[in-house]
């Protein structure tokens, strides 16, 4: 199906959001720092980005774990 294809091209080629855009969505949704809320070592580049948001490496206590940002005009 020709359209199937085109909708999941929309959803996984979207162009990423800019670094300080994703980082100000956090701050603002904790309302205080990365560094406040624990996460350090927060990648610059995505490791994807689709329609709705995307996804960020970090370490949270030590841990690697991956950050998921929603974009807020999805809400």
């Amino acid at each position: 199906m020709p359209w199937a294809e085109s909708l999941r091209s929309l959803q996984r080629d979207v162009p990423p959001r800019p670094l300080a855009q994703v980082i100000g969505l956090i701050e603002a949704d904790f309302g205080c720092t990365l560094e406040e809320v624990g996460l350090h070592d927060f990648s610059a580049k995505p490791i994807g980005a689709a329609s709705i948001g995307q996804v960020h490496t970090a370490t949270l206590q030590g841990r690697d774990v991956v950050v998921k940002v929603m974009y807020p005009e999805v809400e």
